[in-house]
């Protein structure tokens, strides 16, 4: 009997799924791309910054005051809330060189000393090989979330030189509704994050959604912080606590700092002049 060659037909789809499959080895599937993550990073990125601006926005009118540096009593200035303030203080130097330790003492409505906070302020100027420089330093700000109450504010020039060159000082208390550092740290997050993804554009759709639901945790703790000042300096409960910035020198009523206890006697002394 004469053998039968197999059909052509089937050795030309056994050649064709030969062909496939090595093309598949050549060319592996590509990971799904998550391109819409990086959308999403951005969306937070933008989110965060626009709730940051709008957090450390003012709330209410500054209050604002100008006075020589031997000192002004500001008050009482009334809190309804637990209120996040802003506190600005600038020293005015009609030379081009000089230093002033400028000192604002914070008292309850009845007068009693809580805490003070003070820096030092300074203008230099001189001459180096590169010609004329001048550097300066003249003001300070700092934010603290009080109770609500009365509050005196009571700021004056501690000590400076020269002293018949120091100018008037500036004081502007603002309300603000929180604080703008944590949602500015998920902005650079977010930010970096969105760079990156740029130049990976393709990952695995689980690591995708990892990456979004850890930002949406870390959204919501910055958001608390922001919004509760949870960060900033505080004098709540009658105790004082510092934030994660600090850049005065704070100094509660159960610190020992020279000076603190004459606070009181200055703060009658201004009164019984306005009287």
């Amino acid at each position: 009997m004469a053998e039968q060659n197999p059909p052509r037909r089937a050795t030309r789809r056994n050649k064709s799924s030969s062909k496939s499959a090595k093309a598949r080895q050549r060319n592996p599937p590509k990971k799904k791309s998550a391109g819409w993550l990086l959308l999403v990073l951005i969306g937070i990125g933008l989110a965060s910054l626009t709730i940051g601006l709008y957090l450390s926005s003012d709330s209410a009118e500054p209050e604002a005051h100008q006075f020589s540096p031997e000192g002004q009593v500001m008050g009482p200035i009334s809190f309804e809330e637990q209120t996040l303030v802003e506190i600005e203080i600038k020293q005015e130097f009609r030379t081009s060189d000089g230093w002033s330790q400028v000192v604002t003492e914070v008292y309850d409505g009845k007068e009693a000393f809580l805490f003070s906070f003070d820096k030092e302020l300074w203008a230099e100027t001189g001459h180096d090989s590169d010609g004329a420089w001048a550097e300066s330093e003249t003001d300070l700000t700092t934010e603290i979330l009080l109770d609500p109450g009365d509050y005196y504010f009571l700021t004056y020039m501690d000590e400076g030189y020269p002293p018949e060159e120091l100018g008037d000082i500036t004081f502007r208390l603002m309300r603000k509704r929180g604080t703008f550092g944590p949602m500015l740290f998920l902005t650079i997050v977010a930010g970096v994050m969105a760079f990156l993804m740029v130049f990976a554009a393709r990952i695995p759709p689980l690591f995708a959604w990892f990456v979004l639901a850890c930002f949406v945790l870390v959204f919501g703790f910055l958001f608390y912080a922001s919004y509760t000042a949870a960060w900033a300096n505080q004098y709540v409960g009658g105790y004082y606590s510092p934030g994660i910035f600090v850049n005065v020198n704070y100094y509660d009523s159960r610190s020992v700092r020279e000076g603190s206890v004459s606070g009181p006697r200055r703060l009658r002394d201004e009164q019984n002049k306005g009287k």
